[in-house]
């Protein structure tokens, strides 16, 4: 059996323990891509000229790119989670609304103001009431991540440059 097989699970939270839980998805992701992606590609990175076509270094490769769609496989767990949340939201203020407006109807007359309307029927998702600064801590791990990323990227293309240069020297 490969140890690395992912299998789907579903599982409930309350929403209390919802922030919690994103943070040690998120964190297991930027530590798989931290620690083994980074580690496999230093590998590369540091191995010598003449053993960098080798075995070793596709076997390096391989544990990398496993890395990157675990980290892939996590952020889309978060994505699910955040889609979840948002909709659980989008449905109550719309049954909310929908409820204030069917009061509104029946209760209004010729002679009755104009009904007054919540101002911001999205109010759920405005940053103020998120739980405790969740969006903020949201955006810096993917900024932590996008960072990693764009390491990732550049030792990426200093690794082709290489590569192409001992190639061009051959």
């Amino acid at each position: 059996m490969d140890k690395n097989q992912q299998v789907q699970l579903q599982y409930s939270t309350t929403l209390e323990e919802l922030p919690n839980e994103m943070r040690r998805l998120v964190n297991k992701s930027f530590e798989t891509l931290q620690e083994d992606a980074t580690q496999s590609l230093k590998k590369l990175l540091h191995r010598e000229d003449k053993l960098l076509l080798s075995l070793n270094s596709l076997h390096d490769i391989q544990q990398c790119k496993e890395s990157l769609a675990r980290v892939s496989a996590g952020l889309t767990d978060v994505e699910s989670i955040i889609n979840g949340f948002i909709k659980i939201n989008l449905d109550a203020s719309s049954r909310e609304v929908s409820k204030e407006r069917a009061e509104e109807e029946t209760s209004i007359t010729p002679d009755s103001p104009e009904p007054q309307h919540p101002e911001n029927s999205m109010s759920p998702f405005l940053p103020e009431n998120m739980p405790n600064g969740f969006p903020d801590r949201v955006a810096s791990a993917r900024g932590e991540l996008d960072e990693k990323l764009k390491e990732f990227r550049e030792q990426i293309k200093q690794y082709e440059k290489s590569a192409k240069a001992h190639k061009e020297d051959s």
